[in-house]
């Protein structure tokens, strides 16, 4: 369901080009401190493949190849993930 603008009576819906972040996970680990975990759109049409990121204040590291369930993973699984990306 839309709104309509109540001035101008145009829909208030935004079409928008930004990236969708879904499911993200909050870790907290000794040697990074907070870091976010969440699944991210690709950045260009062209490509089909969501990135699984980790991002900390100092870090961001991004995985291509990533379980589909990760959301049920523990940290320490998830952490093994973004090592073996480097």
């Amino acid at each position: 369901m839309e709104r309509q603008g109540s001035e101008t009576g145009a829909s208030s819906a935004r079409n928008t080009n930004g990236s969708r972040r879904t499911a993200m996970r909050l870790m907290q680990r000794k040697s990074q401190g907070l870091v976010a975990v969440y699944e991210q759109d690709p950045e260009s049409p062209d490509t089909s493949e969501r990135m699984l990121v980790f991002e900390s204040r100092a870090h961001k590291v991004e995985v291509s190849h990533f379980p589909p369930e990760w959301q049920r993973l523990s940290d320490d699984e998830l952490v093994a993930i973004q090592r073996e990306s480097a």
